[in-house]
């Protein structure tokens, strides 16, 4: 049977008075019983109106990701036809400029390749000038080399006197040790009018300059050791700089008679008179237009229809230089001239005919 615990002012309460209090308690949570019923009531019906909240919800949701799909599919359309028309308007440009560069290309091409010659052979003057310092540069790592071989094996025999030293040193320490030994024992008789406790002090002090003679040699044999250490260090740097001088000027070599040959190539082609320029756009048998035409396999005809762009006859003042006249093949340096502007013929400008002697190694 369940026992009701009786608080402990309750103790002595007997009769009505703990009937009362009991049935008082009885009422209290009866109310507190039907209040509860009352919030769980409640509690239900809220849970009931946010489960058709949440519906509703769910539903605006779903025509929310259905609306936002719509829109999404719109933007793309809508980007789709503004690239189109940005691909149709760098289309137009394109063709706009690619008209403007054939009306311009052949007024620009002589200065390019003016440009262009002046550019390589002060490219080619910069690089032999770099090849003679990587030369100097060559030599004088190659003196130092064999300075600091030199060096090493200077070292390397010192290191080998010293150890025969520090050996000699061992071998002495080792006799005054065992001649000390022998007189603690007293196997040996002093045959001297000294006593033997003097003999036995020089013997110690003898014994301790050994000593300190020997840390002498072993710390300078350290220090030897270290020296040739940096020293093959410093050496190993020393080649791989030589190394690497000697791949730059072997690469500054090549440049710089390709550049040579460059230049004769051009000079072979350039042999008799130059042919004079038309100054008239359009198909033409001359300096531009010809089979035989120097610039006629890099120079792009100007049509005869040319048009008008934007209402505006394109002058020179308005010419726009192209990237590709920048970059004209090596057959294009000839020799030229014109004959509507009076200029007189420019000879090509050549390098010196001679080669450079190859140079030996300073390693070897």
């Amino acid at each position: 049977m369940y026992t009701v615990r009786i608080p402990i002012e309750l103790k002595a309460v007997r009769g009505k008075d703990l009937l009362c209090h009991v049935t008082n308690n009885m009422r209290s949570l009866q109310v507190q019983l039907s209040a509860l019923k009352t919030e769980k009531k409640k509690c239900e019906q809220e849970s009931e109106e946010l489960k058709h909240s949440v519906e509703e919800l769910r539903d605006f949701r779903t025509k929310a990701e259905l609306e936002k799909s719509q829109l999404e599919q719109r933007v793309k359309e809508a980007e789709k036809r503004a690239a189109d028309e940005a691909l149709k308007r760098e289309e137009f440009e394109q063709d706009l400029q690619l008209e403007r560069d054939e009306r311009d290309s052949a007024l620009n091409t002589i200065e390019s390749l003016k440009d262009d010659l002046a550019e390589a052979e002060k490219k080619a003057r910069e690089l032999e000038e770099e090849l003679d310092q990587c030369e100097e540069e060559c030599e004088d790592l190659g003196v130092r080399l064999r300075e600091s071989n030199a060096v090493i094996t200077r070292l390397r025999s010192e290191k080998e006197d010293l150890i025969a030293a520090y050996e000699k040193a061992k071998k002495d320490l080792s006799k005054a040790n065992h001649v000390i030994s022998k007189y603690l024992k007293g196997e040996m008789h002093n045959a001297s009018n000294r006593s033997l406790d003097e003999r036995k002090n020089e013997m110690a002090a003898d014994l301790k300059m050994k000593e300190s003679l020997i840390d002498e040699m072993t710390a300078s044999i350290a220090d030897y050791k270290k020296k040739v250490e940096d020293l093959t260090k410093e050496n190993k740097e020393l080649q791989d700089t030589l190394q690497t001088m000697e791949a730059e000027r072997a690469r500054t070599s090549r440049v710089i008679e390709m550049y040579r040959n460059q230049q004769r190539a051009v000079a072979s082609r350039s042999v008799g008179a130059s042919p004079p320029i038309i100054t008239g756009f359009g198909p033409t048998t001359g300096f531009l237009g010809g089979r035989t035409s120097p610039l006629g396999s890099f120079v792009p005809s100007t049509p005869t229809n040319f048009r008008n762009v934007l209402g505006k006859t394109l002058q020179s003042s308005t010419a726009l230089v192209t990237p590709s006249m920048r970059n004209t093949p090596p057959a294009a340096n000839l020799k030229y001239g014109t004959t509507t502007t009076g200029r007189e013929n420019f000879p090509p400008s050549t390098f010196a005919a001679e080669k450079v002697p190859p140079q030996e190694s300073a390693l070897k």
